[in-house]
């Protein structure tokens, strides 16, 4: 009541039938009751629910017309981008490939002799064609990733493990656990280690090849809202793979060239990125991966 401007929709019969022509198409009442003859047969005549043009005037636009008009360009333009998208899309699938292919040259060059070895043989494993990832590392080979339909149950196996519910387990409880147990879960297992039964039911839950998803992460969150936002998007595949690195790094080490190394390549290679949150920007390491996946799509336009 107190504004200035009234919809044409909602005038009402201050402007001649408009309010008794939307009565109408609910079944609330005919517009005859509000209206006078004329006005309610110009209404019904025009075959439009609000009564001809605007508030029952014939001449009128009609704004059903329009929006519909307005919705199939809309639709068009849309299918339009997404034929678009899936060419874009098998174009980088092949680009992806010719990627991985070319990083697994520049990590054999830079990477030292030791490091390499640990990962090679594993990444360099392809992926079945029946579409059901890549097989589980032996137990020479270093897993380089998770598929995602194993991420949930492996985490809960393992929060089990270290003691701590899964809903609140971050990668704080997983790092003490693993100098705790003083293994490595993803790599070959360790000489005469206390841990070579756990070391084993960890490793099956492991895959080798490429890693089809990375993820940048602020550290210490919480594993659970990582799985839960990973599950969340449907084009990523069940069996498609994904880097945690808590998981398969040895971030014991206080040398870690090596594993910035991979790391950027993985980033630079992979299908899927997600950035958990804004915060994750204000980390260096979180920002390393950012711009190596930048760096990557300029390149690569």
């Amino acid at each position: 009541p107190t504004s200035t401007h009234t919809h044409p929709l909602c005038a009402g019969e201050r402007r001649g039938g408009g309010m008794a022509g939307i009565e109408g198409m609910h079944g609330m009442e005919r517009p005859s009751s509000r209206t006078g003859g004329s006005q309610a047969a110009s209404m019904m005549g025009m075959g439009n629910p609000f009564g001809g043009g605007i508030g029952g005037e014939e001449g009128g636009h009609d704004p059903i017309s329009e929006f519909t008009a307005q919705m199939q360009a809309s639709l068009r333009n849309l299918e339009t981008q997404m034929k678009h998208q899936d060419e874009v899309m098998k174009k980088s699938m092949g680009s992806l490939t010719k990627m991985q292919q070319q990083g697994m040259q520049h990590l054999g060059s830079t990477l030292s002799g030791s490091f390499l070895s640990k990962f090679e043989d594993s990444l360099l494993k392809e992926k079945a064609k029946d579409g059901s990832g890549c097989p589980p590392p032996s137990e020479s080979e270093t897993g380089t990733a998770i598929a995602k339909r194993k991420l949930e149950p492996y985490l809960r196996f393992l929060a089990d493990q270290v003691g701590v519910k899964y809903e609140e387990a971050t990668s704080f409880d997983f790092q003490e656990f693993f100098k705790q147990k003083k293994v490595w879960f993803a790599g070959p297992v360790e000489a005469d280690s206390s841990s070579s039964q756990l070391w084993k039911e960890c490793h099956e839950y492991m895959a080798t090849g490429f890693p089809d998803v990375v993820i940048t992460y602020k550290w210490g969150q919480k594993v659970k809202e990582i799985v839960d936002r990973i599950n969340s998007i449907d084009t990523i595949g069940d069996d498609e793979s994904v880097w945690l690195d808590v998981l398969i790094l040895d971030q014991r080490k206080k040398d870690l060239t090596d594993e910035i190394k991979l790391t950027q390549e993985f980033y630079r290679s992979c299908k899927h990125h997600i950035v958990m949150s804004l915060v994750a920007l204000t980390r260096a390491w979180c920002l390393l991966e950012v711009c190596s996946r930048l760096k990557a799509v300029k390149d690569n336009n």
